[in-house]
Formats: structure tokens, sequence, C-alpha cells
């Protein structure tokens, strides 16, 4: 009996990926996320540091690298984006 390509248990990531990673957000959190999305819609900076605030270091890191790209001479946004980095790296 051939067995159905549905029935096959899949493990995620395969073996050759990086781990996966993710955080779950309390419900008051994700509500103040969704919020400065909205808010801040075309923004960099306050959704990047309300991501950073929450743990979410990669979002708040694509979000301060597109500040630094935007503002390429903001001394303050590329040291936002270095601080963070560093944050990243020790966890």
């Amino acid at each position: 009996m051939q067995q159905n390509p549905a029935d096959e248990e899949l493990k995620a990531p395969g073996p050759e990926a990086p781990a996966a990673k993710f955080k779950a957000l309390d419900h008051a959190t994700a509500i103040k996320l969704a919020r400065a999305k909205m808010s801040y819609a075309g923004r960099r900076l306050a959704p990047g540091l309300l991501y950073a605030e929450a743990g979410l270091l990669d979002e708040a890191e694509r979000e301060l690298k597109a500040l630094v790209a935007a503002n390429p001479r903001s001394q303050i946004a590329k040291n936002l984006l270095l601080d963070l980095r560093s944050k990243h790296r020790r966890q």
C-alpha cells in the first residue's frame, strides 16, 4: 500500500536549515505593536524601538537598518543599531 504524502511526518526546519525561532507575545504587547504599525506606517524609529522592547530583535534590527539607510548621516540611528546588534549577539 502506497503512503499518502499528506500522511508523512514533517519536521521543520529540515536538517540543513537553521533553527526556527519564535516568541509568543502577551495580548497587550501584540496590541501595542499592531497599533504602532498603523500609527507609524512608513516610519522606522518607533516600531524599531517597540520591537526591541518586546524582545523581537530580528524585527527591531530590520527597522533600524532601514532607519540608518534612510538617514546615513545620523549618528544616533547608527548607535541605536549598533547597540541592538550588541544585545542581539549576547542572546
